[in-house]
């Protein structure tokens, strides 16, 4: 082989591109992620976590989401491989020719020499019965189609990490309250024990006491099990290896809308109807690909040798026009057809059902949040009846006019309010949070979670 030959050959290899850049790939998908997240976002929990904060670092941590990301970097390469097909193919290659000495006939050596090419080929594809416009097309809506999913799971991902967040907050409450109400109640059982004693109270009062008090024990013991778990479950969701800071609900409900006000854009931003209407796209585009199979397609092949040594040596280049006419393919491009059709229907279908679906959410989760309003401001109204009840009859037992089994039960009463108005709290911030999501606007904002940024969309 001839030394140019090869100094040819190796540069036209270092010419070749060379490995992808990886950072700006995963960029192509944050972008999306990290659209309205504040830019001094926390990357681990610190002495202090808001809510903001902790869903900022899921966000950016939680490996669940960075793997969607990437199904979306995939639907993006795939909208440029059916670029590739509308651009030429170029390809470098260096043959070798060497064959088996062949005896003389007639005085005639009919062995070659051993011969060293190096091709230069081009192919293009001329037409292609509209299928590449097709494909194209439809892998620019398979790209949307997995944008819209990768902003869905987002949103669930958020709102799962914002319903253990409070979760915790509301078991810690809990732990709060139980804790003080068993100190009170273990001084209630020592004091009585100490008149029991001196005869003034019966035995009863001392044994309902102490059981009351190792209830509270018990739920204490629960509500504190509940805080080690539900901080396990959120440290998952940020990706960190354990949360142990505080956490600061600053999350502010603001007045409810009627429920007709918001139905129409959760049907225009729902990131799921956005998915669903661009996978119908992408499936009436499939079905242009199908009848594509139709049409004649015709390409071109060029090949030129910049060095030759193989027979015939003085011809540099070479041209194929090819052109093919599907005659007779024993049905399976009607086939093809067909099921392109039936697929393009159950697309349709399936952005019907999810346009219903969304609409029973939005309904759902309205009322959800009415009705957990509603019951929180009653249980807040029952919690101070309950208060006054336990003042007034600690009042009467000291004064002599009630006994000490109505104040247990006025206690009893009231630690039970104190837990419900804890629990409905937090219930009722779950449920605007979801209501959020129905509606698709569940963002990052600077404050409180808010719907569009600055308030309910009207």
């Amino acid at each position: 082989m001839k030394p140019q030959t090869v100094i040819l050959f190796c540069a036209a290899l270092l010419a070749a591109p060379g490995c992808p850049n990886q950072a700006r790939d995963v960029a192509s998908y944050r972008k999306v992620l990290d659209t309205g997240a504040p830019a001094s976002a926390p990357s681990a929990p610190g002495p202090m976590l808001t809510l903001r904060g902790a869903l900022a670092i899921a966000n950016a941590h939680n490996e669940r989401l960075a793997m969607s990301g990437e199904t979306y970097l995939q639907a993006l390469i795939d909208k440029d491989r059916a670029v590739a097909a509308f651009l030429p193919t170029v390809t470098l290659s260096m043959t070798h020719l060497r064959q088996e000495t062949i005896p003389t006939l007639g005085g005639i050596n009919m062995t070659p020499s051993p011969a060293n090419d190096v091709v230069l080929s081009e192919g293009v594809n001329l037409f292609h019965g509209f299928r590449d416009v097709a494909a194209l097309k439809r892998a620019a809506a398979g790209a949307d189609e997995r944008r819209a999913l990768l902003r869905e799971f987002q949103s669930s991902l958020l709102v799962e990490t914002a319903g253990v967040y409070y979760q915790v907050l509301r078991s810690e409450a809990l732990v709060a309250v139980l804790r003080n109400s068993l100190g009170v109640q273990e001084e209630r059982v020592t004091d009585l024990s100490n008149k029991l004693a001196a005869g003034t109270v019966r035995a009863v009062d001392v044994s309902q006491a102490r059981s009351q008090a190792a209830a509270t024990g018990v739920l204490l013991r629960q509500a504190q099990a509940d805080v080690v778990r539900g901080r396990a479950t959120l440290a998952f969701l940020l990706g960190a290896q354990a949360v142990e800071s505080t956490l600061a609900d600053g999350l502010a409900i603001p007045a409810v809308p009627a429920r007709t006000v918001l139905e129409s854009p959760a049907q225009q931003d729902r990131p799921d109807i956005l998915a669903t209407a661009s996978a119908t796209e992408a499936a009436r585009r499939s079905v242009e690909d199908a009848i594509g199979q139709y049409y004649p397609s015709v390409r071109l092949d060029l090949t030129q040798f910049l060095h030759r040594e193989s027979f015939p040596p003085q011809s540099r280049w070479m041209s194929l026009l090819e052109v093919n006419v599907p005659v007779f393919s024993a049905g399976l491009i009607e086939a093809d057809v067909r099921t392109a059709w039936s697929r393009l229907r159950q697309a349709g279908l399936n952005e019907s059902l999810v346009r219903r679906q969304v609409l029973e959410e939005v309904r759902l989760s309205h009322e959800n949040l009415s009705a957990a309003l509603g019951t929180l401001e009653r249980l807040r109204t029952q919690e101070q009846a309950a208060r006054d009840g336990l003042r007034q009859a600690s009042e009467a037992a000291k004064a002599g006019v009630g006994t000490d089994l109505e104040r247990l039960i006025s206690q009893d009463q009231y630690l039970s309010a104190q837990v419900q108005v804890i629990t409905q709290t937090y219930t009722a911030k779950i449920a605007y949070l979801q209501l959020l999501r129905a509606t698709g606007h569940l963002r990052f904002s600077e404050g409180p979670l808010k719907v569009a940024g600055t308030g309910w969309r009207k």
